[in-house]
């Protein structure tokens, strides 16, 4: 490749040249997520019977959809919480296993259960992937003097449809107030004087209204004309001359009330005690996230110049792209740090800026060629990526380096630059290779991991490893070809007139000669230095604390959204009297509720803030709370139909599970007591967090 690059050195160059351009490119394309995208071996499936028993629930839902699961192929472990109303069942798959195929064959299980599962039931699945968590964009609240309902009509009618439209938002769910549906209450005395069954009257409407249906495409004299069954309802105008009964004829109007009314609500936004309306946004899986979290940003700006005259105001309270975007300015930041102290290291040592300049050549271009392999892997700009591309900066220039100096120590025997280059490499090239490889094999492993943890791990090492690889083939082919050119009728001064070179030798000689001196130093030096980082480290002010504290309430099961809303409207009451408060958002559903804390800024804090002091007054101040528990980690529940998020969790936090397993339920739940309470007394367990 040496030669190679040697006598072809336009092509070389262009071919590099065209690869750094596709590089740019290629980044500009790489989606930016926070999160590597996977999807884990696993599903959930959860069942509801309203108003049944535990043992009902076991008997009637759980069994059966077990034995449905257990005849799938695949199938690794199946795991089964069995509540009142509701059971959950976690279905974990062999790694490996096609996960969109295995699903197929799970919905198409749990259709032909549902014939045999008691009527009301509902039989739910839910897969969990990374794409899921990471499609959560944005969570933006309109704020202003009117009231709930004023809100959620400006967010519904004026700020929903802007946003919406935006390239790469996928959808916007707006919370708070109450959502408005068209009510029909069916007047059975009239239907009985006119003799026509409610069911009748049910069915019709359920014929009525439905999505629309494409029926095909007719061709009639050279034209081609769509034919489609129109379906759901524009107006109340439909729906009341709906006909029931040809005969007459029979209205919906003649048997029923049709009237707007309101939703059910299924949960509460606050913000500071107050009820808010809440917007959260989420994006496609393949756009930037960046690019989306920027059109939005400069979207709600506008949005706020035309609302503010009505006095409304869109806040962001999270963004999601904040955390990336911070990665990669941090990132930015390392290299360009990184790449000045190997500027200067380099320039005091060659004294050639012309030599350092070709070094550092191999930065760009390796990072450049990389997002083209990356781009060609599927793979994204996120925070693991992020890491293995900053580790990997600081190893770019080392190939470089070795096959630089060699090929200028023979220039300055020989003369010849065309010699130097290609001798100077050739004789680099096997100890070069040599390091590349232990660093790479070092990333080996991680391929043949199996285990969740792989799947994350997979980014960390690609990253590392490609450019590394790509630095390797630059040492060997632009590194020289570069050396050549910037050799040919040069000049350098002598090395022997070095001064630093003199007093190189000095010491060496002086190693060599007091071996046992010089190696009793080094290791005196080094106690030296772990002492003094140890007490710099000590010595060090402890960090600022975190500007936001959550609050996770969970109530037992089934809790309905009233009485959640009580528990944590007592614990919103403790938050309001609490000093360098910002702002406290809340967010309730049944059974479990969330308080965001927004502290001040450090420099606008009048007196210190201890987050441990808070976590220990709003627990004990809650002690007493009656079927509730506060905690400061999120509890991820899987009764009923509710996605569990533990899969994430679990790779992210270093939080562990026990499971009992047995025959006799009573033994069972007296040893749960007794281990709980154990684990709950030592010091290095937080006491909630069990």
């Amino acid at each position: 490749m040496t030669r190679f690059a040697l006598n072809r050195p336009v092509t070389v160059l262009m071919l590099t040249l065209g690869l750094c351009l596709a590089g740019v490119l290629s980044w500009q394309r790489l989606p930016v997520q926070l999160l590597p995208e996977f999807i884990y071996p696993e599903v959930h499936v959860g069942a509801g019977l309203p108003g049944a028993t535990p043992e009902q629930v076991e008997k009637e839902l759980a069994i059966p959809i077990e034995a449905a699961i257990a005849q799938l192929e695949g199938v690794h472990d199946i795991e089964t919480t069995v509540y009142a109303n509701a059971t959950s069942i976690r279905v974990v798959y062999n790694y490996g296993t096609d996960m969109d195929f295995a699903l197929l064959k799970l919905q198409q299980k749990m259709n032909s259960v549902g014939h045999n599962v008691p009527r009301g039931s509902r039989i739910r699945i839910d897969k969990f992937d990374t794409a899921d968590f990471a499609s959560y964009l944005m969570q933006i609240s309109i704020r202003g003097q009117a009231d709930l309902q004023a809100l959620r009509e400006t967010a519904e009618r004026r700020v929903r449809p802007r946003l919406e439209q935006i390239d790469g938002v996928v959808n916007l769910t707006v919370g708070g107030g109450r959502r408005k549906r068209v009510s029909i209450d069916i007047d059975e005395e009239k239907c009985r004087a006119l003799g026509i069954p409610v069911q009748l009257v049910s069915s019709t409407i359920d014929r009525f209204h439905r999505r629309s249906e494409f029926l095909g495409r007719i061709e009639h004299n050279g034209r081609r004309v769509d034919v489609s069954i129109p379906g759901q309802v524009d107006d109340l105008y439909q729906l009341r001359h709906l006909v029931i009964r040809p005969a007459g004829p029979v209205f919906l109007k003649d048997v029923a009330r049709i009237h707007f009314g309101e939703a059910e609500r299924t949960q509460l936004f606050r913000i500071d005690g107050k009820s808010s309306v809440s917007m959260l946004i989420q994006k496609d899986n393949l756009s930037n996230m960046l690019a989306v979290a920027d059109a939005v940003l400069q979207e709600i700006e506008n949005l706020n110049e035309k609302l503010r005259p009505a006095g409304y105001e869109l806040v962001v309270n999270f963004n999601q792209a904040e955390l990336i975007s911070t990665a990669i300015e941090r990132i930015k930041s390392l290299a360009l740090a990184g790449a000045l102290l190997a500027l200067v290291v380099l320039f005091l040592f060659l004294r050639s800026l012309r030599f350092v300049l070709i070094l550092m050549v191999a930065i760009p271009v390796s990072l450049l060629v990389t997002f083209n392999f990356m781009y060609a892997w599927d793979l994204s700009i996120n925070i693991l990526s992020l890491c293995g591309l900053a580790l990997a900066i600081g190893m770019l220039v080392d190939n470089g380096i070795v096959v630089m100096e060699n090929i200028f120590s023979h220039y300055r025997r020989s003369g010849k630059s065309d010699e130097a280059a290609l001798q100077g490499t050739r004789e680099m090239t096997r100890s070069i290779f040599a390091a590349t490889g232990t660093t790479i094999l070092v990333f080996l492993p991680v391929l043949f991991v199996e285990s969740e943890a792989r799947l994350f791990l997979r980014e960390l090492a690609l990253s590392v490893v490609a450019p590394l690889l790509v630095s390797l083939v630059v040492a060997i082919t632009v590194i020289p070809l570069l050396a050549r050119l910037t050799l040919k009728d040069s000049q350098f001064a002598p090395l022997r007139s070095s001064k630093v070179l003199q007093l190189y030798r000095v010491l060496l000689k002086a190693a060599i000669r007091h071996r046992m001196r010089a190696v009793s130093t080094v290791v005196v030096l080094l106690l030296i230095s772990l002492l003094l980082g140890s007490v710099f480290i000590l010595s060090e002010s402890p960090p600022p604390p975190p500007e936001r504290l959550d609050v996770y309430i969970t109530m037992d099961e089934g809790a309905t959204l009233e009485s959640t809303d009580a528990a944590v409207r007592r614990v919103e009451r403790l938050v309001a009297g609490l000093e360098q408060v910002a702002e406290y958002r809340t967010i309730v559903r049944e059974g479990e509720a969330q308080i965001a804390i927004s502290f001040l800024k450090a420099h606008e804090r009048t007196a210190p803030l201890n987050i441990d002091e808070v976590r220990r007054m709003l627990t004990s101040r809650n002690a007493r709370l009656r079927n509730a528990d506060i905690s400061f980690e999120p509890r991820h529940r899987t009764a009923g139909t509710r996605r569990s998020t533990q899969t994430l969790t679990g790779l992210l936090e270093p939080g562990r599970s026990l499971i009992l397993r047995g025959d006799d339920l009573s033994r069972l739940e007296s040893l749960s007591r007794q281990i709980v309470q154990t684990l709950r007394g030592m010091s290095d367990i937080e006491r909630n967090s069990v």
